[in-house]
């Protein structure tokens, strides 16, 4: 299985003139992860400048809705 890091990876190969948080969009849309994981993962990967003066609490709730979280 791949970690978001490589899914991630994998975009901005085919997609270099995208941002990286577009990037990132594209690489968790539609997939089983944990929310935990891709708020760590979107912190360590997407560029500040890219979601500067935008609340953090609000930007994960909207990556929330685009994964597929995996029932217990």
């Amino acid at each position: 299985m791949k970690t978001i890091g490589d899914l991630y990876h994998e975009v901005v190969e085919r997609n270099p003139s995208w941002s990286s948080c577009a990037c990132f969009i594209e690489a968790i849309r539609g997939r089983r992860l944990k929310p935990r994981a891709v708020h760590r993962a979107f912190k360590k990967l997407v560029d500040k400048e890219d979601y500067s003066g935008v609340g953090l609490d609000g930007l994960f709730a909207f990556l929330d809705t685009l994964i597929i979280v995996p029932k217990k």
